[in-house]
């Protein structure tokens, strides 16, 4: 299997994402929608089973491995659910002219729309190649460039060139996911240049990493995006959930 200690990078995440969600949703948890929930737990053990099944085909645990990889046909059918009713929280934000979302809200919509699109296609590349070990892991680990993305966007205000120190500095914000976007984009190229014999699941992540950067830019200057966008909101939840599920 390639990827030795990709269970180490997966782990390394979950402190990133205590600190990166803390201020809009881990500070605020009893008061968190429904749909930040729904997508936070299953975006959490997508990526605790990540790490498992990196460290358990590394270290002995076939049987193990295979048992526990039954839980990819629950958590991501739900972390798509989940995704799709962010999206639509966002969207109602957006046309409530929530000044944050109001600005941003359609853009990040766009990233979302792109790993609402990229995991499943990800995932269903890994079991397609299942019996190929360097083409499987790699398509699954590059699902986790789609959680890595925002997370570091989020983190990124935190550095001087992308700090919001107020209302005048907010357009920083767009800054910092862009700037997280490409390293979401260049790591799994390097990944791909390291490992040319079987550079596509690296190649494919960047790809969608790279859809993600011309669709954050893109999307702000389409009113047909905007229109899409705001038409998610007015979606009944139960429906968009079971049918994303």
């Amino acid at each position: 299997m390639p990827y030795r200690y990709a269970w180490a990078f997966v782990l390394a995440l979950f402190p990133l994402i205590g600190l990166a969600f803390w201020p809009n949703y881990f500070g605020k948890f009893d008061s968190a929608p429904l749909a930040f929930h729904v997508h936070g737990a299953t975006a959490g053990l997508w990526l605790a089973l990540l790490a498992w099944q990196a460290w358990s085909v590394h270290n002995g645990r076939s049987e193990a491995h295979r048992t526990t990889g039954l839980g990819v046909f629950v958590l991501l059918p739900t972390f798509v659910g989940g995704g799709l009713l962010v999206l639509q929280s966002m969207s109602q934000k957006y046309v409530g002219a929530d000044p944050f979302y109001g600005l941003f809200g359609h853009r990040l919509g766009a990233i979302d729309t792109v790993a609402v699109i990229g995991v499943p296609l990800m995932v269903f590349l890994a079991l397609k190649h299942r019996a190929d070990a360097r083409l499987h892991g790699g398509f699954m680990l590059g699902t986790a460039f789609f959680l890595l993305s925002p997370i570091l966007g989020r983190l990124a205000p935190l550095l001087p060139p992308f700090a919001i120190t107020g209302p005048e500095t907010l357009y920083r914000f767009a800054w910092g996911v862009q700037a997280a976007n490409t390293v979401a984009l260049l790591v799994p190229l390097l990944l791909a240049w390291r490992d040319r014999r079987t550079a596509a699941p690296m190649l494919t992540t960047a790809a969608f990493m790279l859809a993600a950067i011309v669709g954050f830019e893109v999307s702000a200057a389409s009113p047909t995006w905007i229109e899409a966008f705001k038409a998610v909101g007015a979606l009944p939840a139960l429906p968009l959930f079971a049918g994303g599920t």
